[in-house]
């Protein structure tokens, strides 16, 4: 009998003593699922951040080009002639042509941006293109 209360005495000691490890073990693993949640909405907020500047940066290029849009039809304003007005209804499609870009790419969401940006992307490298074109076409008016 004596034997018998010795090994329920080495048991009880032995499940007291796995107790706590265990409160430990559940302590670090939600612990870690803490750190882990964190870590995931860090760098949810970092990829906002940066497809923020992705779209900031794309706007303002093609705020740039609208502003030299702008300044052109300023310009054309004073001559008044008949090529003028021609180019002037010109530049203004362009304007409106990179004004609905801009709208796209302050509306794109974080999935589509990669095909908004490469939209925007091959729109700057066309509207470059159309722009030196135009200057090409009407530069008898830019003197």
């Amino acid at each position: 009998m004596k034997k018998l209360w010795l090994v329920f005495g080495i048991a009880a000691l032995a499940a007291c003593q796995s107790g706590p490890s265990q409160e430990q073990k559940k302590d670090s693993i939600k612990s870690d699922l803490q750190q882990a949640g964190e870590d995931v909405k860090s760098a949810a907020s970092k990829t906002g951040d940066y497809l923020e500047q992705q779209k900031r940066e794309t706007i303002d290029t093609l705020n740039a080009r609208i502003a030299q849009i702008d300044q052109a039809t300023e310009e054309l304003k004073k001559k008044g002639d008949k090529k003028s007005k021609e180019a002037r209804q010109k530049l203004e499609e362009m304007k409106l042509q990179m004004q609905h870009e801009v709208e796209d790419v302050k509306q794109a969401s974080a999935e589509k941006w990669d095909s908004t940006k490469k939209a925007a992307e091959e729109f700057g490298d066309k509207s470059g293109k159309l722009w030196s074109d135009f200057k090409r076409d009407f530069k008898d008016l830019f003197n």
